[in-house]
Parts: structure tokens; sequence; C-alpha cells
């Protein structure tokens, strides 16, 4: 057991908690839990075995992929259908709406999820009262919230009680409660989707993750530009004051960026020609701070 601690893949597992923190809070904060998480990674982690292997110069086979990313041959044979990845051949990477499909095929919805989906696919009423509300003598129980989460619950096999479903669901933003009643927050009939301010900072934040990864990956290639400056015992005001400077700095910096790149751009339309790939750039900066902790 020792030994196996001082293994390289120990340590990169314990670092990539690091990473992996900011990515758990994202998923809890939208709702998803580890197992549609763990079932939704494996497609990453078939994708990036595949481009591995053909870097390496090894053939791309089942086993080989198996080998590498620690998925079962199972899984293997799926996602090589869905992906249509020539094995052997050339690489081909899988499609948004590929893994849009796999993710359909696979994921498991949660507890929170199926009262949703219930709430949805009965077309009642986007306001329900929490407890079963009678109309009269031996008139019929009307839908309630209770209920739904009662349902779910027997598919689920697990069994969450209304008032925690409830308060989940709230933290969520999927519903709010007034006066007994549950209200469902709905836009054009369907759950509020993600912005575009919320896309943008996620593909900020995984073009800045690939820039770092990709020059340790890589340390002898022309590396992405990723330098930072760290500071610690600071003061509360201290980190105000610097981040202050900085957004300046950056202000100053866009308004010579933007003109230059959008010169470059109508260049580029120019001279375009099918046999020279387009590519993306993503010019950033970011702060972060955070209390330290206490020392012992």
């Amino acid at each position: 057991m020792d030994t196996e601690k001082k293994l390289p893949s120990a340590t990169a597992l314990a670092e990539s908690l690091l990473l992996a923190e900011p990515l758990v809070m994202w998923c809890l904060r939208h709702g998803v839990g580890h197992g549609q998480l763990s079932k939704a990674l494996k497609i990453l982690f078939y994708e990036q075995a595949v481009n591995a292997v053909s870097a390496s110069g090894n053939k791309v086979n089942d086993s080989t992929l198996s080998l590498v990313s620690g998925l079962h041959r199972g899984d293997i044979q799926a996602f090589k259908l869905a992906s249509q990845v020539s094995l052997g051949g050339v690489e081909k990477q899988a499609d948004q709406s590929t893994r849009r499909s796999v993710l359909d095929n696979s994921q498991r919805i949660s507890p929170v999820h199926q009262v949703l989906a219930r709430w949805l696919s009965t077309g009642v009423s986007t306001t329900l009262p929490i407890k079963p509300v009678e109309s009269g003598e031996g008139a019929q129980k009307s839908t309630s919230f209770t209920e739904l989460v009662h349902s779910a619950n027997r598919t689920t096999s697990q069994g969450f009680s209304t008032a925690l479903v409830l308060h989940e669901m709230e933290r969520l933003g999927l519903v709010k409660v007034e006066d007994e009643q549950v209200r469902l927050l709905l836009i054009d009939n369907q759950v509020k989707q993600l912005g575009d301010v919320e896309r943008h900072f996620i593909g900020a934040g995984r073009d800045f993750l690939m820039a770092v990864l990709t020059n340790m990956a890589h340390p002898d290639a022309p590396p992405f530009l990723e330098q930072s400056v760290d500071a610690d015992g600071l003061s509360a005001e201290s980190v105000l004051h610097l981040q202050n400077e900085f957004r300046k700095w950056w202000t100053k910096a866009i308004q010579s960026l933007v003109p230059l790149a959008i010169e470059r751009n109508e260049k580029d339309i120019l001279s375009a020609s099918p046999d020279r790939p387009a590519h993306r750039v993503r010019l950033g900066v970011y702060s972060y701070n955070e209390t330290m902790p206490e020392q012992s």
C-alpha cells in the first residue's frame, strides 16, 4: 500500500482534486450529482485516450484504449459506435451532438430532477399545493407536490422527504414557495438554461486549464502565455486595491487588443483558402483571492 502511494498516478490523482474542486462546485450548483458526472466523464476519458494512443504511435484498439483509460471494453464499444472514430485510421473527435447523444443514453436522473420531469410531463398547473387538498366532500384530491415526490421516490428507490426535495429545488432556483404553494419557475415553458455570460465563464475556465495543462504536458513546445503573480499575507483592503489596479491595466490593454484582433481578422478573411484551417484564440487575465487558512 505504501508503494502504491508513491506511484506517479497517486500524486496526479491527489492533485487532480484541486482541479476538480471548481467543477464539483459548479455541478452541485446546477443539480448534477456524483452518479451523473461520473457517467458523463466516461466519454471524455474515451476521447482523450484515443488522442493519447494516436499521438504515441501505438495501435488504437479496444484493448489499448481500455488499458489507457480504465474503461470497460463495453463502454469503449458503445463510444466507438456513437462517435464514429475510425480505429486504425484517422482520429475523428466526437462533436457536441454526439456527446449529447451519449449523455442522453447514459445519465442517471437525480431524484430532484425526477420530480421536475414528472411535473413537466403531467401537464398540470405550474403551481401546486405542497400537500393534497380536497375541494369538497367525496371530491378527488388535486395533484400535489408531495405526490410528485412520492412518485419519484418509488422510481428511484430512494426515500427523500418532501421538505428535503423542496429545499433543494429552491436552492437550484427551480421553484419558489409562497403560501404553501410551490410555483415552478419557467421561461418559455422550459427550465431556465445557462446564459451567455455563464457560458463565457465556462469557456474561459476551460481554455485557461488547457493552456496550463498543455504547457505541462509539452515543456519543449512553444508555451501558451500563462503567467501569474502570487502574494499572501495581505489584508482584504490590500487585495481590493491590487484588484482595482489590475482592472485598470486590463482596460487599457484590451483597448489596444480589440482593434488589433479586428484588423487581423479582416486581413485573414481576404487571404482565406480551403487548405488553411481557421483558428481561434482567447487572450485574457484573471485574478482570484481567498482567505488563507489559520497557521497552527
